[in-house]
């Protein structure tokens, strides 16, 4: 049998070594149009900062890969087309030229995906992207030839964010340009919103600019890239890098009639084949099914990639104890000066964006722990947020900190992959020791919370939720809870040192925790929204437990106190 991979990066290679584990007598053709196989994409910002040698963008060697597992690799070789009758590939050596003709029994397109960029005049004549070696290698050349080098980078995700990280390493200063009102896409804002003023605390040679991105970018005499930005203001920058996303490099599936699912992927089964039985697709190309509803979706992540390679191979080599794949929950992290936000599954503006209602379809438990016992050296804030069904289904996770956010989230990803409740996270049985967590780990304790949640014992608002009632935009706080002004009572538990020192900008009343139970005839009984503030929300749930029980109605707690409003700094003009 012979099996081509068109592709040799992470889902190629990765196919090509389990085929031949898996099939010894095959005959493996590896076809790489790019200088190299195996490079290293989320490297390169890394190689552009300083931090590794140019052996650092690559993943394996060609010479090694098929000296070891018997592959044919031929690297600076590009198909041109596919005869699925014929089963024949077209296909062009780029050194020489020469155009021949190859045989496949079984093929695997591992294509992988494009730099995308915005129709905005004057990007495509001026920017570059960051997504292959060559591209690294012009920004580490453009930062050493200039370290005060000043850049702008149209687009806040992954690959935005750690270029931004690298060239303020090497002593540029980075103008970040999003047009979302998030970064990493389309998130929960508050989130957002903490990642960015934690990272801002860090380096102040990165400018933000949310909501609004460029309109127009124009080469000056002097060489410099003047950015006209979507408010009218403009800047001028030596370097303009485009990092809005990638768009799947499906042109050849295509033009050979395989059919394409969402986003121009190639449409896939569980086993990786797509709609000709002899043709799979793996990695950015191809589609992974959505691991609650089974529906293909694009997931372009290196471990997907890894995890549909393997997949593929396993069905070409008819391997019957290989199951079809479950689909991932996109679990991935990003890192910006040392802080990282790890996040699994689904988000609370991902959920709205289906048309789901908070506090009705989906409920949000969010806290700020610490990554281990606050008493051992070292200890730091850590944000956690889990989001879950009515019947307690944990439907997505995410987590902020300088460390153990990933550790979380790979806990709870794992979770979620097992049908885990959120009643189950109480009993989670997690490392403890002084140095690494805590007898109450943070997981443990979002179960809780959520547990409250669902028990009844408490309703939580959000530090937006609560700027919004005071700038008359009502916000569904749910059935026939007042949201008004007029409406709304804020009560201050905190001592009248901590007030005086950090007051919540909205009116409110203040009345100390222990003096609480002496003074409950000060609080209206007419039916008002009472939203309860600390500085953590530990003693707000306490107070409003007791105003539970003493027969107010509409009583909610801030969500993580002041110092989650101090971290996500919610508008007071309104969303």
């Amino acid at each position: 049998m012979q099996i081509v991979i068109v592709g040799g990066v992470a889902a190629g290679v990765t196919a090509a070594t389990r085929l031949r584990r898996l099939m010894e007598d095959a005959k493996i053709i590896l076809i790489e149009r790019g200088e190299k196989i195996s490079f290293a994409n989320c490297a390169l910002p890394y190689y552009a900062g300083g931090l590794l040698k140019p052996e650092g963008l690559y993943a394996a060697q060609a010479g090694v890969v098929s000296a070891r597992n018997a592959v044919d690799i031929r690297e600076r070789h590009e198909v041109l087309s596919i005869d699925r009758e014929a089963k024949k590939l077209s296909v062009k050596n780029l050194v020489t030229g020469e155009v021949y003709a190859l045989d496949y029994d079984k093929l695997i397109l591992a294509t992988g995906a494009d730099p995308r960029m915005l129709p905005i005049e004057g990007l495509k004549e001026n920017a570059h992207p960051l997504w292959r070696t060559e591209d690294a290698i012009r920004l580490e050349e453009a930062l050493s030839k200039n370290p005060e080098l000043t850049a702008a980078i149209v687009g806040g995700g992954a690959v935005g964010l750690e270029a931004a990280e690298n060239i303020v390493r090497r002593g540029g200063t980075v103008h970040l340009l999003e047009y979302g009102r998030t970064i990493m896409g389309r998130n929960d804002a508050a989130l957002s919103d903490a990642f960015v003023h934690l990272a801002e605390g860090k380096n102040r040679r990165l400018v933000w600019h949310l909501g609004r991105s460029a309109s127009k970018i124009e080469r000056l005499d002097s060489g410099r890239l003047s950015v006209t930005l979507t408010d009218g203001s403009r800047i001028e920058v030596d370097y303009l890098l485009s990092a809005a996303g990638v768009q799947p490099r499906s042109k050849l599936a295509e033009a050979a009639g395989l059919e394409l699912g969402p986003r121009g992927t190639i449409l896939c089964d569980g086993m990786m084949r797509t709609s000709d039985p002899d043709i799979f697709a793996a990695g950015d190309v191809a589609t992974s099914p959505d691991p609650e509803t089974g529906a293909p979706r694009p997931m372009m992540l290196a471990g997907t990639a890894v995890k549909e390679g393997r997949k593929a191979a396993d069905a070409i080599a008819g391997l019957a104890a290989s199951k079809p794949l479950k689909g991932g929950f996109g679990t991935n992290a990003v890192s910006l000066f040392g802080t990282l936000w790890a996040s699994t599954g689904k988000n609370e503006q991902t959920l709205m964006n289906e048309g789901k209602k908070r506090r009705r379809d989906f409920f949000t438990a969010t806290l700020i722990g610490s990554n281990h016992v606050g008493w051992y050296p070292g200890s730091v804030p850590l944000l956690l947020k889990i989001v879950f069904d009515p019947e307690g289904r944990l439907l997505g996770a995410q987590a902020i900190g300088r460390d153990g956010a990933d550790k979380r989230v790979d806990v709870l990803s794992t979770a979620m992959r097992f049908g885990a409740n959120v009643r189950d996270l109480p009993d989670f049985d997690l490392c403890y020791s002084p140095q690494t967590g805590a007898p109450k780990d943070p997981v443990n304790t979002a179960g809780h919370l959520a547990e409250n949640i669902l028990n009844g014992l408490v309703r939580f608002i959000e530090p937006q939720e609560v700027a919004n009632i005071f700038a008359d935009l009502a916000p569904d706080l749910g059935d026939d809870v007042p949201n008004t002004p007029d409406r709304t009572y804020v009560l201050d538990v905190r001592t009248p040192p901590e007030v005086a020192d950090d007051p919540i900008p909205v009116p409110f009343d203040a009345i100390p925790l222990e003096e609480l139970r002496e003074r409950l005839d000060e609080i209206p009984r007419d039916g008002r929204t009472i939203v309860v503030v600390c500085r953590a929300a530990v003693r707000a749930y306490t107070a409003a437990r007791i105003l539970d029980h003493k027969g107010f109605a509409n009583v909610f707690v801030m969500t993580g106190g002041m110092r989650y409003w101090n971290l996500v700094r919610p508008n007071l003009k309104g969303e």
